[in-house]
């Protein structure tokens, strides 16, 4: 009988954990997050509404609670109910800052949105077969499949030739810096502010990962932990990152940040704490 009573226990927590959703992708905005699960669906908490359907492969959300969705097809945008960034195209990437939204297409930036008077698109030179591309306040910056990176806007925080000839296995964009993570794992940022309010040291470590909100930066490192830096945009305190290791995702967002770990189950801390995924 125990026998039985203990194969009946060990069917249902089976039965529980096939029926956990899993998460793969997470975005943080201001007060809510939005998460992809594997089978493709979408769900929000914290002000934010999850769009309907089953086939979203990226997420992104900006300081003012705008997330963007993306699809095979298209990119479809919303702050609340009220739909805004929107695109339709088969883009392999995309990100988004605010009232502007760049993607991937076919090897080539497009840029819309405010974005498109600051002349992104035609600032990238046109032979390059960009594979990712990072949007921050008034500039954006794309990697090509090398690691070469290319920036233009009104806000670009270092000069061509600071970079000119370097290869970064992923980058980052915030408000005034932006942060390179090398192909050893070292990260470097730089700043476009002379009065050093918006400085922003690089930690050491093993980066794996990064990903830039506003005044801070969360990543993981080779090892599944979190580091975060800079300053929360509310209060300018300290970002803190999860503790432990076992992390599979990272996503920063204004005052707080979300992680996926290896079960893929989405943890949330500082402002979206309480964010329910």
């Amino acid at each position: 009988a125990d026998s039985d009573a203990d194969s009946d226990a060990d069917s249902d927590a089976d039965s529980d954990a096939d029926t956990d959703p899993v998460a793969t992708k997470v975005a943080v905005g201001d007060s809510a997050a939005c998460a992809i699960y594997a089978d493709g669906t979408v769900a929000c908490d914290g002000g934010a509404e999850a769009p309907p359907g089953s086939d979203y492969v990226q997420v992104r959300g900006t300081d003012q609670d705008q997330f963007c969705f993306r699809t095979p097809d298209e990119i479809t945008c919303y702050q609340g109910s009220t739909q805004t960034l929107s695109r339709t195209g088969d883009y392999s990437d995309f990100d988004t800052s605010r009232d502007e939204a760049c993607g991937v297409r076919a090897g080539k930036i497009e840029c819309w949105g405010l974005a498109e008077g600051l002349d992104y698109l035609d600032g990238y030179p046109s032979g390059s077969d960009w594979e990712r591309v990072f949007v921050g306040f008034y500039h954006a910056c794309a990697m090509d499949q090398g690691g070469s990176v290319g920036c233009r806007g009104h806000q670009v925080p270092f000069d061509e030739a600071e970079i000119e000839g370097r290869r970064f296995a992923t980058f980052a964009t915030g408000s005034h810096h932006s942060c390179g993570v090398a192909a050893s794992g070292a990260v470097d940022c730089w700043t476009d502010d002379e009065s050093g309010e918006f400085d922003i040291s690089a930690p050491s470590g093993d980066f794996a990962t990064l990903d830039g909100e506003y005044l801070h930066y969360c990543g993981l490192l080779d090892d599944g932990s979190i580091d975060c830096f800079g300053t929360y945009g509310g209060d300018g305190a300290a970002p803190r990152a999860q503790e432990g290791s076992g992390f599979a995702f990272v996503a920063a967002g204004r005052d707080g940040d979300c992680a996926i770990d290896d079960d893929g189950d989405v943890h949330c801390w500082g402002q979206v704490e309480g964010v329910d995924l």
